[in-house]
Formats: structure tokens, C-alpha cells, sequence
């Protein structure tokens, strides 16, 4: 820029030196210089000025990004575990160890048709809310527990094949003798004691609605 404005001065010098113009003018003509010159003057002034701001500019250091801090590590929450009465009660499946003294319960499986089918066996305890349960073997006719802790409990047994839909239990209407008359299918309490064996218990209805008489499900299937 420096070199176009002295350029242009050499120029208009050249020109004055022709005589081109005449004295009135070249008074005015030499006004226009000096102010040509003040204003380059100027110019170059603001030019140096923006040309050391820039140059400080370009000078001063880069901020640096701010580092953050970590974020903090949290231990891991205690997960506390409450096992559920029935989940307790099927591991191992057939829960028989118990701490203290045990009872028993026996008695036998039927089911109406010419062959016995393989069932699943339950005995809830119905204070506590645990079960107990095995598994008996196409044409077994019995089934016997060894091990319970004594307590009060509902019999029930489920068809292996079709737990859902077909079961039986212990009820009013097998000691009524499972006629057309005997319509109570409420589940009978049978009491186990501590070192005795509770027998007798048939498990036999297998004519009740399982919802209108409250009957629980196969809890191995949930």
C-alpha cells in the first residue's frame, strides 16, 4: 500500500514539473498534496497500528482448554438380596434338610383314568409360606415326605406333564368320597409334628375348579 500511494505522488510531481496547470491552480494542487499527504500519513499510522495489533495477536500465548476434574468414582451399591420364602424353598429342589426336629407326611396319588401318570408333589406350609415338592414316576401310587418342619400344610399334586390345567389335592370332598354330592374342595389343614408321620393323607380330588376353590399353582413354574 505504502509503495502504491508513493507511486502516486511521483506522478502528480511529474505532472506539476510539465506546467500543465496554471499558478491559481498549482496553488491548490500543492493544498491537495500536503492534505494527500497528511491523510497518507494517517493512513500509514493506522496500517502500522493495525499491523502491531495483529502481530501481538498472533504473539500472545493460547489459552489452554481448562481440564476438568475426574469424575468421582463411586463404590458400588450393596445389593442386598431377601430371598423369597418360595425360593428358598426350592433350592436345593427337594428341600428336605432342615435344622431342628422334622415330621412327617405320607400317603397316596390316583388319577382318573386306567394308568397313574408321573406327578409333581407339593406340600405348603401354610403359616410360613414355603414348599416343599418331588417328583414321582409313572404308576407310583404313593408318595411320602420325610423331612418337613412341623407345621400345618395344604397337599397338592400336578399332572408333570400339564401342571397348569390338571392337578389335584388333599380336600373336603375325598374323605366325603369324591361323589356327585360332595361339593366342598376346600384344601384340608393336615398338622405335622415334630417326629411323627402324618398318613392317610389321599390325594385324590382331581374334580375341582382350581380358581373357585383357591387352589395355588404349580409354584415350580413361575
Amino acid at each position: 500500500m505504502k509503495k502504491i500511494c508513493l507511486a502516486f505522488l511521483s506522478i502528480l510531481f511529474i505532472v506539476s514539473a510539465c506546467g500543465i496547470i496554471n499558478t491559481a491552480e498549482n496553488d491548490k494542487y500543492q493544498a491537495t498534496l500536503v492534505s494527500m499527504e497528511v491523510q497518507m500519513k494517517l493512513m500509514e499510522q493506522n496500517m502500522a497500528a493495525t499491523a502491531q495489533a495483529l502481530s501481538a495477536e498472533q504473539k500472545a500465548p493460547t489459552q489452554a482448554c481448562p481440564t476438568l476434574a475426574p469424575c468421582p468414582t463411586c463404590a458400588p451399591a450393596t445389593i442386598i438380596v431377601t430371598p423369597t420364602q418360595g425360593a428358598a424353598a426350592t433350592v436345593p429342589p427337594k428341600p428336605y434338610a432342615t435344622s431342628g426336629p422334622t415330621g412327617g407326611v405320607a400317603g397316596s396319588l390316583n388319577y382318573p383314568s386306567s394308568q397313574i401318570p408321573a406327578q409333581r408333589v407339593v406340600a405348603f406350609n401354610i403359616k410360613t409360606g414355603y414348599y416343599y415338592w418331588q417328583n414321582t414316576n409313572a404308576g407310583t401310587g404313593n408318595y411320602s415326605f420325610e423331612k418337613l418342619p412341623p407345621g400345618t400344610y395344604h397337599l397338592m399334586s400336578y399332572l408333570i406333564s400339564d401342571p397348569k390345567n390338571l392337578m389335584a389335592g388333599y380336600s373336603q370332598a375325598v374323605p366325603c368320597g369324591l361323589n356327585a354330592s360332595c361339593t366342598d374342595h376346600n384344601l384340608i389343614d393336615v398338622e405335622v409334628k415334630a417326629g411323627e408321620e402324618t398318613q392317610g393323607i389321599n390325594i385324590f380330588d382331581w374334580y375341582a375348579d382350581p380358581v373357585a376353590a383357591g387352589w395355588p399353582a404349580d409354584p415350580t413354574q413361575k
